[in-house]
């Protein structure tokens, strides 16, 4: 009984050794594994990580305002920066991103990743320097586009002008900072927005001035041609709401020059009879739109008129204007100034 006790527990123990013989299949389960994972990275770097191989190189790519991020992936694609828009979002969300994007200009100089252009992207690498233009106040649409062509030369000022032409007075005057190669529509919205931005904080002033948003920026035009200083440009203003309240003509030769470009001393009285919804002299009340893109400054004094018992004046040769309360004393200032 012993011996056959003996035997069955070895055949006991030689029957678990003989699972441990099942090892070398685990294994081989696990290199397999390995194989697997490294094949799927591989793939996973040569599909969607990788620069793809008609990377652009020394390329300038646009990001538009308001341009979404799964716009912008699909643009990046397109343009052969990227090999899955996907993989490129997902990145720019982990890196926090995705509300950063800066529109504007930025050149890649070489191929990356589309970790390198998600990190581009994501920390505003522009990598070209921007251009300084800026806008005096009271410059029509015709000066901006001049302005800027001769910042950027590759500016088209007629596409400039065919995209403006509804917005002469909310090009907003001023300090603006352009790639070369900004878009000529991110250019106009950047101008319209901040017209907005400065305009939102006068609404209540502008309602309670009993005069349109329409009407103040037509008369803030005028004032930035009609006076030079903050004082005199409220007291113009008084004066000329003053003619409309009573029913006479403003009679302000700055509409000539947003007309034919010619300056009060140069017009004629071929000019002044020649009829324009522009013609302040032939018809009564505003001119049918803004002749420039008027500074807050003179918005301001639209708004807010000096009250005065003027309702006549002139700016003589070296821009200093005089008052006169009647034509008559008006009369004497145009012998003794002009």
């Amino acid at each position: 009984m012993d011996g056959i006790y003996q035997t069955k527990k070895e055949e006991v123990y030689f029957d678990f050794g003989e699972t441990k013989n099942t090892r070398p299949f685990f294994k081989k389960k696990r290199f397999y594994g390995l194989i697997i994972i490294l094949l799927g990275g591989i793939a996973l770097y040569f599909f969607f990580i990788r620069a793809p191989r008609d990377f652009p190189v020394d390329t300038t790519f646009t990001v538009s305002e308001g341009d979404s991020l799964l716009h912008l992936g699909r643009e990046l694609k397109s343009a052969s920066l990227i090999q899955s828009p996907a993989m490129f979002e997902s990145l720019v969300v982990l890196m926090g991103g995705e509300k950063r994007i800066a529109p504007g200009e930025y050149f890649i100089e070489s191929p990356m990743s589309v970790f390198g252009i998600a990190e581009t992207f994501t920390k505003r690498n522009h990598n070209i320097a921007q251009i300084k233009i800026t806008i005096p106040e009271g410059s029509s649409r015709e000066d901006i586009a001049s302005i800027i062509s001769g910042k950027i030369p590759m500016f088209n000022q007629k596409v400039f002008l065919d995209d403006t032409k509804n917005d002469e007075g909310y090009l907003f005057p001023d300090t603006y900072f352009f790639f070369p190669k900004t878009k000529i529509e991110s250019i106009v919205t950047i101008m319209k927005n901040t017209f907005n931005a400065k305009i939102v904080p006068l609404t209540d002033d502008i309602k309670s001035s009993g005069h349109t948003l329409s009407e103040i920026i037509i008369m803030a035009s005028i004032l930035e041609k009609e006076a030079n200083t903050d004082q005199d440009r409220a007291i113009v203003s008084g004066i000329l709401w003053k003619r409309i309240t009573q029913g006479m003509p403003l009679q302000v030769d700055a509409p000539f020059y947003f007309l034919y470009g010619k300056q009060s001393s140069e017009l004629t009285i071929k000019d002044l009879q020649k009829d324009s919804p522009y013609n302040t002299y032939t018809r009564k009340g505003l001119p049918i739109g803004p002749i420039g893109n008027p500074g807050l400054d003179a918005i301001r004094d639209a708004i807010h008129p000096q009250a005065s018992e003027y309702l006549f004046y002139l700016s003589d040769k070296t821009g200093v204007i005089h008052f006169a309360k009647t034509f008559e004393e008006h009369k004497k200032n145009k012998l003794k100034y002009l």
